[in-house]
């Protein structure tokens, strides 16, 4: 029964060291990649522009791939794009504006003309 008790302490004792050294260097990984997705995040924004449509079907908004057009004529490169709300309460009638945006992910260098577009920057909140 003490061997067996001496064994288990040895085997647990070995068993902490390796898994405190195990979460060390995993955690090390992470974070060395963490600083690296930031990096790589602050050389990207997310832009996002109203695609106009209106509710009641009145008027359809505009694509994902028009507007990616749109950015192309201008020399932006559009590297994702979805589609979202705007997140704002809107009023229930027929041809109000559904508050649906089209957005972008761009170089950072592209900003400010995609602005000059009428894009507005989203917040690094609702980037991800």
């Amino acid at each position: 029964m003490v061997m067996n008790s001496f064994f288990f302490c040895i085997v647990f004792v070995f068993w902490s060291s390796f898994s405190a050294v195990s979460v060390f260097a995993f955690g090390a990984r992470s974070s060395e990649s963490g600083m690296a997705e930031n990096i790589i995040a602050e050389e990207y924004v997310w832009i996002s522009k109203s695609d106009g449509a209106l509710s009641c079907g009145e008027r359809e908004g505009q694509t994902l791939e028009e507007g990616v057009r749109g950015l192309a004529k201008e020399n932006i490169e559009a590297l994702e794009l979805r589609k979202i709300n705007d997140g704002k309460m809107r009023i229930q009638m027929c041809g109000a504006l559904v508050g649906s945006e089209n957005s972008y992910k761009i170089k950072k260098s592209d900003r400010t003309r995609a602005i000059a577009l009428g894009y507005k920057e989203l917040a690094k909140k609702t980037n991800k």
